[in-house]
């Protein structure tokens, strides 16, 4: 519950900030339609391995992950989603990944909707930046989940 509350009141600060922060403009702008989004960019019948980065350093961590991956699984399409427009926007035309798009805020109804929509026959994510809502969604489905370059201090 207090999670929950504090998913809302984080993106309810970013709201205000990004009056007057160019990344805080990003990050709630690069969540905008992402649903329609998402949904364009999953209406052929692919196989999805998605990869979230929190932000440019996760991404470095994993980068060669995602290659061998891409290399080794040739017929499934790579999703990479970021939380932070430091990793977003720097590759967001990477061509590492078939789709590159911002990680809705972690709500139990963004998280349900966006595994429903994606259908990932695997999902990895990289470093610290795991959400419980996502999680939720995922073992809720059965999806096998890793984490890779996990890190706890």
């Amino acid at each position: 519950m207090i999670y929950h509350f504090l998913q809302y009141v984080f993106y309810c600060i970013i709201k205000v900030v990004s009056i007057w922060s160019s990344k805080g403009r990003l990050w709630i702008n690069g969540r905008k339609d992402w649903k329609t989004k998402l949904t364009d960019c999953c209406k052929q019948d692919k196989n999805w391995i998605w990869f979230h980065c929190a932000s440019l350093g996760e991404f470095e961590d994993g980068r060669a992950v995602i290659e061998q991956t891409k290399k080794q699984f040739p017929r499934y399409s790579i999703l990479l989603t970021f939380s932070s427009p430091s990793g977003y926007e720097v590759k967001k035309n990477n061509p590492i990944a078939d789709y590159t798009c911002y990680l809705p805020i972690d709500t139990a109804k963004n998280a349900t909707t966006f595994v429903e929509i994606l259908k990932p026959s695997i999902v990895v994510f990289v470093r610290n930046d795991i959400w419980m809502n996502y999680l939720k969604a995922l073992k809720e489905k059965g999806i096998p989940t890793f984490l890779l370059s996990f890190n706890m201090n």
